[in-house]
């Protein structure tokens, strides 16, 4: 059962970049604009 579990290991790992690596860099780059966009003069 140990060797199954090491086998599924790379299929795992491709799903972790490819799902929470993208949600991180959207939760920050959000987050940046946020704090940017607050001390910004409002447009008129």
């Amino acid at each position: 059962m140990r060797t199954l579990e090491w086998l599924r290991l790379p299929g795992d790992e491709v799903f972790l970049l490819a799902g929470f690596v993208p949600a991180l860099l959207a939760a920050v780059t959000a987050w940046r604009l946020r704090n940017d966009s607050a001390g910004a003069p409002a447009k008129n």
